[in-house]
């Protein structure tokens, strides 16, 4: 017996398909841990490498699944969990993403955005502005402006917050109405939202009411001028300050600092620590966990005004889901500038790693028992070698490897031996599947508000091998006419038909630059060289132009003076906005 066992062990045998388990949960979707602790491993296997212990309550969105165990990301890191342990509470979001997001003030001092980009870092929320709590005005950012001109040399994802130390409905009226004034002044162009910071202290005294309708004069004054808003807070703030339920058209962003967050409404980002390290960045940063791919919903929702230019921007190939050893993996490939999908493709199955034969039956003086070899990694029986019945006389007579189940795309097959008297399986292996085979290629052409697409499905089993997006081709207008024109303060419209069409299309016109009170050599700031040319203007030293005269008179008082060249400094210098 054992001659015969070291025999068909040598002879190298594949995976043989077999029913892995009965597993409760085995779609993707969100769940949330329902063990008192549930261990988070590297691999999906009981004795892999424990990454974090997960409590009770732990919000969870599975990915992927595989023989009962599901692929998650917590705090950034890819890991699985046993899905017989979780409660399935949704499906995922359409948007649903698992990035790293960093959000950056003054306070990180000058940053290194090129490393940071290359540390694995997928978007940014820059603070643009805040209210002095003591002297109750509104200024930028110092950092603000030389960080986003540094991140538009980058591919990260790019949002704002405002700090906010509003103690009224009006003085939020105010603070909103400063960022959309820079916001368009500056045509800045953001693919993240715009989010309220609420958390000062004087303001949660003023009660659940006045501190809900605070945050909803700022987020719904964003809304009207077409950008999209958010909210930011502590998990405390959202369960005693403010009523979340009045923010369904917001996005969500909670701070708490744990290993799991205990917020149970929709939550869009997720700040876990403000003591993280990045490259290019000296010293401690917040970090965060967004769930939304803002950047395609902003885009889809035409929102904060963003405006393609050209077509899509592909990026590189990246790993969405990984393969098993029983499941194909899928990658994409991203716009670089919107985010879109633009293509998907498959990935291979892994090959299944062989573990140690075990007795699946034990054989007895009469019966006829088993050994098997399992997977590693996912279970499945990957040779099997029938045990004889220890007071067998039967000899058994072999016959040549034939095959006991065709493999196809979708399922392994199996070859064996039997014995030619009793029939009895002496040895089987399996043999792998077949690859898919392409069918012929799907187009749907595109038109000139709708993608179209390209995509071959497996001819065999159906399943989509590739996808492609084709960019819609956009109207095509030989003559416009001007409706409305443009201001400094109001963007102009204009009309015309498509030939393609025969739509009439309506577009926006950009505002006219405005000219900044005080910006005399016109470089779009405000410095200190402004103040002497406007010193010298009023001391007549210097004659200005018929522009720059009206661009000195900071004061609109129809004449240039020292006081012009006064409030420009201290402009300048930040002492006021």
């Amino acid at each position: 017996m054992l001659a015969l066992l070291f025999l068909f062990s040598a002879i190298q045998m594949i995976a043989y398909a077999e029913d892995a388990g009965a597993a409760q949960n085995l779609k993707t979707g969100k769940y949330i841990v329902t063990a008192t602790l549930l261990n988070f491993r590297k691999q999906a296997k009981t004795d892999a490498e424990i990454l974090k212990t997960l409590p009770q309550g732990t919000q969870l969105t599975i990915t992927s699944v595989s023989n009962g165990w599901g692929n998650a990301s917590v705090d950034g890191v890819s890991g699985w969990v046993m899905m017989d342990y979780l409660e399935y509470v949704g499906d995922i979001d359409a948007y649903a993403v698992n990035w790293k997001v960093i959000d950056v003030s003054q306070f990180q001092g000058t940053v290194d955005w090129k490393k940071v980009e290359k540390s694995g870092v997928d978007g940014v929320i820059l603070r643009m502005g805040r209210r002095a709590t003591a002297a109750r005005t509104i200024g930028a950012d110092s950092m603000f402006t030389a960080n986003y001109e540094a991140l538009l040399e980058t591919n990260l994802h790019v949002g704002a917050y405002f700090y906010s130390a509003a103690l009224s409905v009006p003085e939020a009226l105010e603070e909103a109405k400063w960022v959309v004034n820079k916001l368009k002044n500056e045509n800045l162009q953001l693919d993240m939202p715009i989010f309220f910071d609420v958390e000062y202290t004087e303001q949660a005294k003023l009660g659940k009411d006045v501190c809900t309708n605070i945050v909803k004069t700022f987020c719904d004054y964003l809304l009207d001028n077409g950008y999209y808003p958010g909210v930011y807070c502590s998990l405390w703030w959202s369960s005693n300050i403010l009523d979340m339920t009045q923010f369904a058209n917001y996005a969500v962003w909670i701070a708490q600092y744990n290993s799991s967050l205990g917020y149970k409404g929709r939550c869009n980002m997720w700040q876990f620590s403000n003591t993280g390290r990045v490259d290019g960045i000296s010293g401690d940063v917040d970090i965060n966990e967004c769930y939304t791919n803002f950047p395609q919903y902003i885009a889809d929702n035409e929102y904060n005004h963003i405006k393609f230019e050209g077509g899509h921007i592909y990026g590189d190939w990246a790993v969405v889901t990984e393969s098993t050893c029983s499941e194909h993996g899928l990658e994409s490939v991203l716009c670089r500038h919107c985010g879109i999908t633009l293509a998907t493709r498959i990935l291979p199955l892994k090959a299944h790693v062989a573990g140690d034969w075990e007795v699946a039956k034990q054989a007895t003086a009469y019966e006829d028992g088993e050994l098997v070899q399992k997977c590693e990694d996912c279970g499945t029986v990957l040779k099997r070698q029938n045990l004889r019945a220890l007071n067998s006389t039967h000899v058994h007579d072999y016959s040549e490897w034939i095959t006991l189940e065709e493999a196809d795309c979708e399922s392994e097959g199996a070859m064996g031996l039997k014995c030619l008297e009793c029939g009895t399986v002496l040895v089987s292996h399996a043999t792998p599947r077949t690859a898919h085979e392409a069918a012929e290629t799907v187009i749907v052409e595109p038109t000139c508000t709708q993608n179209g697409r390209r995509v071959q499905n497996c001819k065999h089993c159906g399943i989509q091998m590739q996808y492609e997006l084709i960019a819609a081709t956009g109207h095509t207008v030989s003559a416009w006419t001007v409706t409305k024109e443009a201001t400094e303060t109001e963007f102009g419209e204009r009309t015309g038909v498509c030939t393609v069409c025969k739509e009439t299309v309506v577009e926006q016109i950009d505002k006219k630059p405005v000219k900044l009170k005080g910006d005399v050599n016109k470089d779009g700031k405000i410095t200190a060289a402004d103040a002497r040319s406007i010193l010298r203007f009023s001391a007549k030293l210097e004659t200005p132009t018929p522009e720059q005269a009206v661009i000195a008179d900071v004061d609109a008082d129809g004449k240039i003076t020292a006081a012009d060249a006064r409030t420009t400094l201290r402009v300048s210098a930040g002492l006021i906005a």
